[in-house]
């Protein structure tokens, strides 16, 4: 795994060239980086690995549980010690309307995280928040991420993750 690409004034980093192990790690990072409340859009291709990611980031947190996909439910609450988590999956959601139906916490809504696939459109509700696309490579079978932060909490937090070591994936967990 190369070094990733930091770029603190648009609060991004990329990686490129991450296998489905570096998630783990990837998972671990952002873990760390993020404080709630926090919320998570997720964005790429079908088969990108947004669900693998969910389910990693979820199990670093201490969900114990199985974490499906809630591409029907649209939505999959977790209480953790205090602590809840929304797994989200717009995939199917064709009209904005149908957003405020889900049930999901009010922007910085105190412990809570929400972690949404196909997560654009929660963009409107949640102005401070992180976007984190994933493009696989089908040539190598790894990915490019771009994580970046939007809003002055999520730039805060971004930063501060920065300054704690946190961009750089390589040093977290092995690599090239």
């Amino acid at each position: 795994m190369r070094e990733p690409a930091v770029d603190l004034r648009a609060a991004e980093v990329t990686w490129e060239g991450l296998s489905e192990d570096d998630l783990d790690v990837l998972a671990d990072v952002l873990t760390d980086m993020l404080r709630p409340p926090a919320v998570v859009l997720l964005t790429g291709p079908l088969g990108s690995g947004k669900t693998t990611l969910v389910r990693k980031v979820f199990s670093a947190w201490g969900v114990g549980q199985p974490v499906k996909s809630p591409t029907f439910d649209l939505v999959h609450p977790y209480l953790l010690n205090g602590l809840r988590l929304y797994h989200v999956d717009l995939y199917r959601l064709s009209e904005l309307e149908g957003l405020e139906s889900l049930d999901l916490p009010a922007p910085d809504e105190e412990g809570t995280v929400v972690v949404a696939e196909w997560g654009e459109p929660l963009a409107a509700i949640y102005p401070d928040h992180w976007k984190l696309r994933l493009d696989p490579d089908p040539a190598s079978e790894t990915r490019r991420i771009r994580f970046s932060a939007h809003g002055p909490r999520a730039e805060l937090q971004f930063r501060a993750g920065v300054a704690r070591g946190l961009g750089n994936l390589a040093h977290q967990g092995g690599g090239q």
